[in-house]
């Protein structure tokens, strides 16, 4: 009987987990669920380049529309499952719908917090996917110019970016005197606060959205230390939340908070049912972590390919890189720290042309942020694998 393995969602790391088992010679049936009613396509231009072209709304595919015919993947869309039955090897979708795997990849994703608002007000959105860009950007072309986005993180902070280029006034409010400080430190966070600010965006710290003023559209946002902003268009990026799929079987399927928890093959709690890409946690430097940047999404998913075809013979050791572009300048970070001792910090930055590596409490390095290219990627890879 031919073995079919069942990736839950057309995501990044689904998407190349399919790619990938054709590319090693799997022959076996592959299938990919997706709740949404579109080919699976790639989110980071969403933030970027795609949302400052406002002739473009077209679909930024991982693949061609045609590669999934070509390449015996059958694609189900506009299918939501609710459940899992891991005993009798099943998925239960919204309606009613059963879909039977030999081994099943839970590649699904996070989901944009919600901010809690009593009423509907036009003007407020998130960009959790396509869909939210493409209402973002026509509510551009009518504003009368005000952007305030929520949220301090990557998304908003390139948000800002691309606002700012399409002639926005721009506010972005912060809850952390730092933005991105609990993963690039101070010194790199207050270099991207000060490129922001150069840009004249107005850039509040260590503040949140107390209020949202304005019957049917939004007027103004009202901020807990008592600012008062004009708003036409408000962006909430206040990070994302996980949500497990409902499971039953005789075996639990260990999550935390953050995610799905797996070995270094990527198996989770139950044989043969695997989690990779932002809702996946797995071990690395003998702690879980999580994730959710597009590099890592698309390197296990290559990986996972190698061990549903082999066997678990590849434990997934790649070093977690990511990258942001805002304005003409970008950003760039291999490794992992939630914590560090002490920083080194090669090169200038007050002219944005240097590298800050952090050390743990041994004075080993575990991670590198790296600024318009000051260093080359590949050499610090081998630096970190070197001295961790």
């Amino acid at each position: 009987m031919t073995e079919n393995v069942v990736i839950l969602g057309g995501s990044v790391a689904g998407v190349f987990t399919a790619s990938e088992l054709r590319k090693e010679g799997y022959e076996g049936k592959i299938t990919i669920v997706e709740s949404e009613n579109r080919f699976p396509y790639d989110k980071p231009p969403l933030s970027k380049e795609w949302m400052q072209d406002n002739k473009d709304e077209k679909l930024p595919l991982l693949k061609s529309e045609t590669f999934f015919d070509d390449n015996n993947i059958q694609l189900i869309l506009n299918t939501k499952i609710v459940s899992i039955d891991t005993d009798k090897k099943q998925l239960l979708s919204e309606d009613n719908q059963i879909i039977n795997y030999d081994k099943l990849v839970l590649a699904t994703g996070v989901e944009a917090k919600k901010w809690q608002l009593e009423r509907d007000i036009k003007g407020l959105h998130y960009l959790s996917g396509y869909q939210d860009a493409v209402n973002i950007k026509e509510e551009l072309k009518n504003i009368k110019k005000n952007v305030v986005i929520a949220g301090g993180g990557f998304i908003g902070l390139e948000l800002a970016a691309s606002f700012k280029q399409m002639g926005q006034n721009v506010t972005l409010i912060s809850r952390s005197n730092y933005p991105l400080g609990k993963t690039i430190g101070s010194v790199a966070s207050n270099y991207i606060k000060s490129l922001h600010q150069r840009k004249n965006v107005d850039v509040i710290t260590d503040d949140t959205i107390k209020e949202i003023k304005g019957d049917t559209n939004i007027e103004k946002v009202i901020t807990t230390n008592g600012l008062e902003i004009n708003c036409d268009l408000l962006i909430i990026g206040i990070g994302t939340s996980f949500k497990s799929i409902d499971h039953k079987g005789s075996q639990p399927l260990k999550v935390n908070n953050e995610g799905y928890i797996v070995d270094e093959y990527g198996q989770t709690s139950i044989k043969n049912v695997y989690a990779i890409g932002d809702c996946a946690v797995w071990p690395y430097n003998g702690e879980l972590i999580n994730v959710k940047h597009w590099e890592n999404a698309y390197n296990q998913g290559k990986n996972l390919a190698k061990n549903l075809i082999n066997g678990h013979v590849s434990p997934f050791e790649v070093i977690p890189y990511f990258w942001s572009d805002q304005y003409t300048e970008s950003f760039e970070y291999l490794g992992y720290v939630n914590r560090w001792d002490n920083i080194i910090v090669d090169g200038y930055v007050e002219t944005g042309e240097f590298c800050i590596t952090y050390l743990n409490e041994l004075g080993k390095p575990t991670a590198v942020f790296f600024a318009n290219g000051f260093k080359d990627k590949n050499e610090i890879q081998n630096y970190l694998k070197n001295n961790m």
